[in-house]
């Protein structure tokens, strides 16, 4: 049974994408209660174990949700062949980045138009501010607004609810 507990915290932390912090955290606190199950549970009343197999799933999960690997914006391409020059619209100036072999010019995560929050829901587009200096336009911006699930969730819905059990890796 323990095994099992080990093999379940494993996969829950290689398809959560928990940082090197999250692994530690997890085998220390899995040696600890291994200790406990070894040297102070055997003998105990019936409440106490459960009390410790509860206290230890909840340090696993303030594990795996406090650790979980950090959302980063994703480039606009994998291998850049360099950027672009310099180019200025409206609202003032912006550089992309080039393909690998240098043929496209990509440009990403430039605002199109004014967050459409308090009044601006469910209106018209309205232009985006004006910003400082040079937009390093090479990064995706941040996905629009839409349920967001840690990676062990959808590495889950993926196996269980469409059967697609290969495990998503990000770039």
């Amino acid at each position: 049974m323990i095994a099992t507990i080990l093999i379940g915290c494993l996969a829950a932390l290689e398809l959560n994408k928990n940082t090197l912090w999250g692994w530690v955290a997890a085998a220390a606190a899995v040696g600890v209660f291994l200790w406990l199950c070894k040297t102070t549970l055997p003998g105990k009343a019936w409440y106490i174990r459960c009390g410790a197999w509860v206290g230890f799933l909840a340090a696993l999960g303030l594990i795996l949700l406090g650790t979980q690997g950090p959302y980063r914006a994703r480039p606009a391409v994998k291998d850049a062949g360099g950027r672009t020059e310099i180019y200025t619209v409206a609202q003032g100036q912006l550089r992309g980045t080039l393909t690998a072999d240098g043929q496209v010019e990509v440009f990403t995560g430039v605002p199109y138009a004014k967050p459409p929050v308090g009044e601006l829901r469910w209106r018209e587009p309205r232009d985006p501010e004006p910003w400082e200096g040079v937009l390093e336009a090479d990064h995706f911006a941040p996905m629009s607004m839409q349920s967001r699930y840690p990676e062990l969730v959808n590495s889950m819905v993926d196996i269980f609810g469409y059967h697609d059990y290969t495990v998503r890796a990000d770039d």
